[in-house]
């Protein structure tokens, strides 16, 4: 009688295991964003501007279009929309978010976005990563990176590169 409570337990424990058991798929997505900077508006100035930096503190608004290939005039992807703060005169802390269309891989869902934007001397620098850390519609636990890299002046190569749980 011990021994087949002791067999339960353990069929018990391995079953609770099973389905604890977090199945993780990785998903790549590749498109291209175009910087509208007419588009960028100035929200807020830091209210002691004492230090050397002159940009130090101001925040800014934008939304971005995302195409499935380097023309602006290409299939749409979605919006990136979102704001920075200028943390440093050479560094922003970035906040935002992937807006999927509505005929697309994720329909209307989002990811979410965090992270610092490099540049050197007012200029970004032609390679950055921010992290993925969420989104909405089926993509609530998606984890991992993005890639960006210029192609020209308004125009960034984005690779995502993410965890989504089952």
């Amino acid at each position: 009688m011990a021994r087949a409570s002791v067999l339960l337990l353990i069929a018990g424990c391995l079953m609770v295991a099973a389905v604890c058991t977090v199945q993780a798929e990785l998903i790549q997505l590749q498109f291209y964003e175009h910087v509208n900077s007419n588009d960028e508006l100035l929200v807020f100035k830091a209210k002691d501007k004492s230090s050397n930096e002159e940009k130090t503190g101001d925040g800014y608004v934008y939304e971005n279009s995302a195409t499935l290939c380097s023309s602006p005039k290409c299939v749409p992807f979605g919006q990136v929309t979102g704001w920075y703060t200028y943390t440093s005169e050479d560094t922003a802390e970035e906040v935002n978010a992937i807006k999927f269309s509505s005929n697309g891989l994720y329909p209307n869902a989002e990811l979410h976005i965090r992270g610092i934007w490099n540049s050197a001397g007012g200029k970004d620098l032609d390679t950055q990563e921010l992290a993925i850390v969420g989104g909405t519609h089926g993509l609530d636990n998606a984890y991992g990176t993005l890639t960006y890299e210029r192609l020209n002046g308004i125009t960034w190569k984005v690779v995502a590169s993410f965890m989504l749980s089952e």
